[in-house]
């Protein structure tokens, strides 16, 4: 085969060395002398000793080759030491980056989600919005200074209604001081932008001062009966005997069991924006209507009513809207013959504004009239009445709460 490349042929036999080198020397153990050429041993320290122990040589000697038969001892460069143990480094540093974890993580549990150890007043209230964003109504009143008397509506069932309607997003927290923190949050599409305020406790934490707020129906101010206070309810939920309901901030849905009556509250929900945060307590604003339901059944309530007063042979029956005393000349009482009215076409039915308590016993006012026919007797014959249409005043209430409803007249009602 033809070899290629002179003394070091290309393709020639692999087992021989190349011809025009010497084939390379064991290595030598160095001679015994004062200084041995190499590299001298090391003892473990990081820098290497002369043989025997000896002294350094006076002076540092040159850089570059050395002279034949001068030592090979050169001074040692951090890049000859030999490395440290890395082991127990990455040790410390592994143990520093879990104490700063821990630290990290330390700090936002007291800041952001503990109940009763918050230590910043930016900290209480941010725990406070985020345990209601999750729906925790025991965390959220953690946060606050005192329980309110009644948790009816303070639940994670109610909680979680008023989250589906308005979930709580984007907390922020733009400052604070001792009495208050500067918070953005939305509320579904609300933006709140507020100061809470917060009260610092005697052990140094700090507790938000309106955790919940009062909502008063003033059920002390319900002439009569209680009955549609009664029929009202937060959520889903009976209002509590008291009349006064305790919530927290976001939606707000109210309504009633009697199908007699609509009623319209006049808000959908209370943010920390409102006057709740300032003052505790809110009175309940809402409006009552009859529905139509209740119209039908107040008009068959006054009809029976007037059905029964028909009945009676006196020109005016007690408890009863007539009064024919003066539709003619010498009529006699116990001669009356009254025939019912058959509509209430004329007849007007008002809810009373929950002003002053007014509206608040569920009595609808009734005013207009109502066409009834009288046959009577007088004293002279020819101012006899026979059949006559008599227009009668109407007057009074109909009790909606009642089943059925109840018709009562009272004059100048």
């Amino acid at each position: 085969m033809t070899n290629f490349g002179g003394d070091n042929p290309i393709g020639g036999d692999a087992s021989q060395p190349p011809q025009g080198f010497p084939p390379p020397a064991r290595p030598q153990s160095p001679a015994p002398g004062p200084f041995s050429p190499g590299p001298p041993p090391f003892s473990g320290g990081g820098y290497p000793n002369p043989p025997g122990n000896a002294p350094f040589p006076a002076g540092p000697p040159a850089f570059g080759a050395p002279a034949f038969g001068a030592p090979s001892f050169e001074p040692p460069s951090y890049a000859g030491a030999p490395p440290k143990n890395r082991r127990k480094l990455f040790g410390m540093i592994a143990g520093a980056v879990v104490l700063v974890v821990a630290v990290v993580v330390g700090i936002i549990v007291v800041v952001g989600e503990s109940g009763s150890d918050a230590t910043t007043a930016s900290g209480a209230v941010e725990g406070y919005l985020k345990a209601l964003a999750k729906g925790d109504a025991d965390k959220a009143l953690s946060f606050g200074i005192n329980e309110p008397p009644d948790k009816t509506y303070l639940t994670d069932e109610v909680l979680k209604k008023q989250i589906d309607k308005m979930p709580i997003t984007d907390i922020k927290i733009l400052g604070e001081d001792s009495t208050s923190v500067h918070v953005l949050a939305n509320f579904g599409d609300e933006a709140v932008d507020q100061e809470i305020p917060v009260k610092q406790s005697g052990d140094g934490t700090f507790k938000v001062e309106y955790p919940t707020y009062a909502l008063n129906f003033e059920k002390e101010k319900a002439k009569g009966s209680t009955a549609l206070l009664d029929s009202f309810s937060i959520f889903g939920k009976q209002l509590p005997s008291s009349g006064i309901a305790y919530l927290f901030p976001g939606a707000i849905e109210v309504s009633t069991s009697n199908p007699n009556i609509t009623l319209k509250y006049r808000r959908d929900s209370y943010l920390q924006s409102g006057a709740s945060y300032k003052q505790p307590e809110e009175n309940a604003d809402y409006e009552l209507e009859v529905s139509d339901e209740g119209k039908e059944a107040a008009d068959k309530a006054i009809l029976d009513a007037m059905t029964e007063c028909a009945k009676s042979t006196s020109l005016a029956p007690p408890n009863c809207p007539m009064d024919a005393t003066r539709a003619a000349y010498g009529l006699t009482d116990g001669t009356a013959r009254w025939t019912a009215p058959t509509n209430t076409d004329k007849v007007t039915l008002r809810m009373p504004t929950q002003v002053f308590g007014e509206g608040l016993s569920g009595h609808v006012e009734v005013s207009g009239a109502v066409d009834m026919k009288l046959s009577a007797q007088s004293t002279e014959p020819m101012f006899n009445i026979n059949d006559e249409t008599v227009r009668v005043s109407m007057g009074g209430y109909v009790d909606l709460t009642k089943s059925p409803p109840t018709y009562t007249y009272e004059k100048g009602y």
